[in-house]
């Protein structure tokens, strides 16, 4: 008998316990029946959506449904019953006023457990995160109408100034062609064309990044040699490193695919604002791009590799603290870069590199630094294979 008594005392105090704690939750408990009639509820549904206590004692809860939201709930409630499964989900429920509050809700088939008998389901009111939710919605709609115009306003002007620049550049490289300069006004021209050429890339940086800003940045897929874009870029900025006094290297993996499937000119446009800066920030030393390649199977997308591009310089490298920002819009890494450009170069490369599924990172002390960049492509299949020329250039002797 002692031990009955004891163990009754037990049962009776963790009842007490566990109702108590039922009671305090924060989120409403409430068990129906199969109709949606209330078993059991929770103390905290006494004083939701306003209604008075007693109402809670007869109410079929699916009455209280929004119209719009009634094919929901009616669809989970046979997934219940049939299958058991739990379910949940957000859901207007009609207020004593005639309006609706928002309910975020979790439903669980208890009908088989003795114990229970019914339908457990747990709510709480969600109103001001759905009205939060709502003022998000509109004000990414209204960015996203910004960028859009801001793409369309830019994409107009650059139009616009390309035409006087083409025509510029045209008649700049007229005179520098013609034997009746003087070296003074040679040297004139030439700054013309410099000054023209520069303006044109900010232009084009300019025209990138509010694309790829507003999202209508568009990769083409089509075959083409990577060792032939290396070899391109490599040539169009080995005078450049030469009229610095700069060594300029290329290192071509073998198992390099002759032919992948993916943008060339956006891989080129990358390749060529890596190099550029590398050519820009370093006075002596070499630059040097190396490329390689690891093959991968996906069952999906068939057979892919990535490529990896290294480009490195032994220029001064970038300070600790300049990392962290430096792929940012207009971000220079010294004060006086902004003589060197626009600050746009790094944050349209890197997004790039992201937008055909790649990442960009880098490595920099005191001796130098290189910038990693993985991308992968698909292999094309295609019979004719485009063989580099170009390797390893070492820069001319400085006079």
């Amino acid at each position: 008998m002692a031990s009955d008594s004891i163990d009754g005392a037990s049962v009776g105090s963790d009842e007490r316990r566990y109702r108590k704690l039922i009671e305090n939750i924060q989120d409403t408990v409430t068990v129906v029946d199969a109709s949606g009639l209330p078993i059991w509820t929770s103390a905290g549904v006494k004083g939701d959506l306003g209604y008075v206590p007693q109402f809670w004692e007869k109410v079929d809860l699916f009455e209280l449904v929004h119209p719009d939201d009634e094919a929901q709930i009616a669809q989970q409630l046979a997934d219940l019953l049939s299958n058991g499964h739990s379910t949940s989900g957000e859901v207007r429920l009609r207020r004593p006023t005639g309006d609706y509050s928002w309910v975020a809700y979790g439903a669980i088939n208890r009908l088989a457990d003795p114990d229970v008998g019914g339908i457990v389901i747990t709510a709480r009111p969600i109103d001001a995160e759905v009205e939060a939710r709502r003022l998000q919605k509109e004000r990414n709609s209204e960015l996203e109408d910004a960028l859009a115009s801001r793409s369309q306003f830019i994409a107009g002007l650059s139009h616009e100034l390309r035409s006087p620049l083409h025509a510029i550049i045209g008649l700049s490289e007229i005179l520098q062609s013609s034997t009746n300069l003087n070296g003074m006004e040679h040297r004139h021209v030439e700054s013309i064309t410099q000054e023209a050429t520069a303006l044109r890339v900010m232009i084009d940086s300019l025209l990138d990044f509010s694309k790829i800003d507003a999202n209508r940045m568009d990769l083409l897929v089509e075959p083409f040699s990577p060792a032939a874009v290396i070899d391109a870029v490599g040539q169009s900025h080995l005078a450049a490193a030469r009229a610095k006094g700069l060594a300029f290297g290329i290192d071509i993996d073998a198992n390099l695919p002759h032919v992948v499937l993916g943008d060339e000119h956006r891989l080129r446009q990358i390749l060529v604002n890596l190099v550029t800066n590398a050519i820009k920030y370093t006075a002596s030393g070499r630059i040097d791009i190396a490329v390689s390649a690891q093959a991968s199977s996906e069952q999906r997308q068939g057979e892919s590799h990535t490529l990896t591009f290294v480009v490195s310089d032994t220029g001064t490298g970038i300070p600790p603290e300049a990392v962290e920002t430096l792929f940012e819009p207009y971000r220079q890494v010294r004060a006086s870069d902004t003589t060197k450009g626009t600050g746009l170069g790094l944050a349209i490369t890197k997004s790039l590199v992201e937008l055909m599924d790649g990442d960009l990172t880098l490595e920099s002390d005191a001796s130098g630094t290189s910038f990693i960049c993985h991308i992968p492509f698909l292999r094309a299949r295609r019979a004719s294979d485009t063989s580099p020329s170009f390797r390893s250039v070492p820069a001319a002797t400085p006079p």
